[in-house]
């Protein structure tokens, strides 16, 4: 399952990256992998209270999107609840955490480099932190 993710998000990173957009259908796709992963996963009766804390995140960027116009896409939010829905909550604590240090740093970056504000496609910042809590698990 992992495997399928990252590509998925690879794929989401691309055209985050040229277009600033997500197309619906990979967000989908990911989402029923995400849905089989949880029912082969959960389907003998094991606790799901766990998943709720991992979703957390995402709703609040869900939130955010529609507070704060235009600064956070919903496709950011809708990207970041699918990946926690593929890890144990250590895993999506470490995901976000990787996450938000490399946003930190490619932001720095940008604005050491084009001096100004610029958007930042938020997906491939997901793929590093999900590739990196999944490679140093």
């Amino acid at each position: 399952m992992i495997l399928i993710i990252t590509l998925i998000l690879i794929l989401l990173s691309y055209y985050d990256i040229k277009y600033m957009e997500i197309p619906v259908f990979l967000i989908v796709s990911g989402y029923i992998g995400a849905l089989i992963y949880l029912y082969v996963v959960y389907s003998d009766g094991t606790n799901m209270g766990g998943l709720a804390w991992n979703i957390m995140p995402g709703i609040i960027m869900l939130i955010l999107h529609f507070l704060t116009p235009k600064q956070i896409g919903i496709g950011d939010g809708l990207v970041l609840i699918m990946t926690e829905l593929t890890l144990s909550t250590e895993l999506s604590n470490r995901a976000l955490l990787y996450t938000a240090v490399s946003s930190a740093i490619a932001g720095l970056v940008v604005l050491i480099i084009k001096g100004k504000e610029k958007r930042l496609p938020f997906v491939p910042l997901i793929l590093v932190g999900y590739v990196m809590a999944n490679v140093w698990n």
